[in-house]
């Protein structure tokens, strides 16, 4: 009796063992340079909402985080502090968003400049969604750049250098859509991957007039971009890209009663392309709700309750 009661305390102690040894941790490890000596937050991202999860008091440019192995996957947001013209102004810390899911993650950036001095050394998900935002910005500038001056050519009657510059438009549009595809293919296991595709947008044609190419974009906006991901609820992502269309309805010069109907007509829109899944529709309805709210617009509000019931 005496030894299979040792034997039955050496099994539960080598499965007890075992049991925490499986237990798997991640690691977030950030090097930034001209860190301070202040306190270091983490916290998860979920549209405008930031949930701190975890805090250090950086005494050195190295900071350490741990996710825990039952951490939610999704995108989470690192803040730095203030720097000291920041706290003089009362203005946001500097900060960094990324994306953990289930890997060890090892980042080097600048405390002053965290997104555009940042070097991932190690994560797959990391590299491929800061390589995205790196591309994207560049190609912003130069969709803007480019769009001025085929307005510029096409209101001075200069018709072959408009047609040319509006084919060069036409390309610049044509290759991140392909660049976002050819990336959501060959990465179809990352969710950075499924991030980045909701970015994709209509192809609008430089041959159009300004009118024209704006009432295309927000008919077409919705179509490229699945709006049933729940993963995607863990990020920023859906709000930054509704927020982005609502954008494209805020004309300047408008009282507040045009600028409601307009919304009204966007809000519309939203709704009926983002209710294939039923939580991620109550999230971009709370989104909105909390938006127009701030903005005081209560008959938006009012509406969008109605639309959501």
């Amino acid at each position: 009796m005496k030894k299979i009661f040792i034997l039955t305390v050496i099994f539960i102690a080598i499965n007890l063992y075992s049991f925490l040894g499986s237990a798997q941790t991640y690691t977030l490890k950030i090097e930034a340079s001209e860190q301070p000596a202040q306190k270091v937050i983490l916290g998860t991202v979920s549209g405008d909402n930031f949930t701190p999860c975890d805090s250090i008091l950086a005494k050195n440019e190295v900071l350490i985080f741990t996710f825990p192995e039952n951490s939610q996957t999704g995108m989470y947001r690192v803040i730095f502090g203030q720097t000291p013209y920041a706290r003089i102004m009362n203005e946001a810390p500097q900060q960094l968003d990324f994306i953990f899911n289930r890997e060890n993650i090892e980042l080097k950036t600048n405390f002053k400049t965290p997104l555009k001095s940042i070097e991932v050394v190690q994560s797959e998900e990391n590299k491929l969604w800061f390589a995205f935002l790196m591309y994207d910005d560049e190609y912003r500038k130069q969709f803007s750049v480019l769009e001025k001056e085929m307005d510029y050519l096409w209101t001075q009657k200069d018709t072959l250098n408009a047609l040319e510059k509006s084919n060069e438009f036409n390309r610049l549009q044509m290759a991140r859509d392909l660049f976002i595809g050819q990336n959501a293919q060959q990465n179809n296991t990352l969710l950075a991957a499924e991030l980045i595709s909701v970015f994709r947008e209509p192809v609008v044609d430089g041959y159009l007039n300004l009118t024209e190419r704006k009432n295309f974009f927000q008919t077409e906006f919705f179509n490229t971009s699945d709006f049933s991901n729940e993963r995607i609820v863990n990020t920023s992502v859906y709000t930054d890209k509704i927020f982005q269309y609502l954008l494209t309805f805020n004309q300047p010069g408008l009282t507040q009663t045009e600028r409601e109907t307009a919304y009204k007509k966007a809000v519309d829109t939203i709704l009926d392309h983002t209710n294939k899944n039923e939580k991620v529709y109550a999230f971009i309805c709370a989104y909105l709700i909390h938006g127009f709210d701030v903005l005081q617009m209560q008959n938006l509000v009012n509406y969008i309750h109605s639309k959501a019931e």
